[in-house]
């Protein structure tokens, strides 16, 4: 396309007083899609950092978002009192869910505070692999965050719903398929 482009120019400048100026707008909307293009390359790669604790930070700021459903193991982001105060917050507007294999201290005090928690599987028999959030989960612009280790990097990639991902509905389907049959304790 830019070499297309550049094969034009010439011929646009001999248009007289418009010709710069279609030029120069042509030329915007071409960094532009290349601007768009890169950036879609790295959402694509996802979030890279060094170690899992430097992800906390990151997914403070993605539970602060509307109605995040959280399927985890234990939680370990949230010996951070910044996480902590923020899944508080969204416990206390009742705006929480979580879905866990087992419940564990600090899901009961949020389940005290407003939180629904899902225990899946309250044997232990079974330790999922899988740990994600989905935030404004019942919205037709929910996200999902995956997080994983690359190599000796830790990753959080985000699916979103609108974009049709397969990852994001299955994350979807599971969240749900918990919340029918692991029903939120009391």
């Amino acid at each position: 396309m830019v070499a297309g482009f550049a094969g034009t120019a010439p011929d646009l400048l001999k248009l007289g007083g418009a010709g710069p100026a279609v030029t120069v707008v042509a030329g915007a909307v071409v960094v532009y899609l290349i601007y768009l293009e890169v950036r879609n390359y790295f959402e694509a790669r996802g979030r890279v950092f060094k170690m899992e604790q430097d992800t906390y930070p990151y997914m403070c700021k993605v539970i602060q978002q509307e109605s995040p459903a959280i399927y985890s193991v234990a939680m370990s982001y949230a010996n951070r009192s910044d996480v902590r105060d923020v899944l508080r917050k969204r416990a206390g507007d009742r705006s929480l869910t979580l879905l866990l294999p087992r419940m564990i201290p600090f899901a009961e005090e949020l389940q005290k505070l407003g939180a629904r928690v899902h225990v899946y599987d309250p044997a232990g028999s079974w330790e999922p692999q899988s740990r994600f959030t989905i935030v404004r989960h019942s919205r037709s612009d929910a996200e999902m965050y995956y997080g994983h280790a690359r190599g000796d990097k830790f990753v959080i990639e985000r699916f979103r719903a609108e974009d049709g991902e397969p990852a994001y509905w299955l994350a979807r389907d599971l969240i749900d398929y918990v919340r029918r049959t692991a029903p939120a304790n009391p």
